[in-house]
């Protein structure tokens, strides 16, 4: 039985879904780290996560299934890679999730997602 097997619909449709959590992974691979709310910024770390696991292996299959996942956005492949050789040692833990409190406007929980 799947009994709470489902995660972080965040109000969204499926291709919706898909869309923001490819643009908030993009973004934080491109730019290091991002502010967003706390719901999505943990519902883009398993996504990230699995894709620095695949680039500390640097071979055309991780390369061409990164660049699959990134829908082949070069930049952010690369910069991936980069990712992968600084965590080529650490075994998992390579984002940190920091709250910063209430966005003015609608009192979303805010956090800064960044890597480690």
């Amino acid at each position: 039985m799947r009994h709470q097997a489902q995660r972080y619909k965040l109000g969204r449709g499926t291709n919706h879904r898909a869309a923001l959590w490819y643009n908030l992974v993009r973004s934080l691979v491109l730019h290091g780290k991002i502010v967003t709310t706390e719901a999505k910024a943990k519902s883009i770390v398993p996504i990230a996560h699995k894709l620095v696991t695949m680039a500390r292996e640097e071979n055309l299959a991780n390369y061409r299934a990164i660049l699959a996942q990134m829908r082949g956005d070069e930049v952010a492949t690369k910069k991936i890679f980069e990712y992968g050789k600084q965590f080529k040692d650490r075994p998992g833990g390579y984002l940190s999730i920091v709250k910063i409190g209430q966005r003015k406007g609608d009192s979303a929980h805010q956090a800064c997602i960044m890597f480690v």
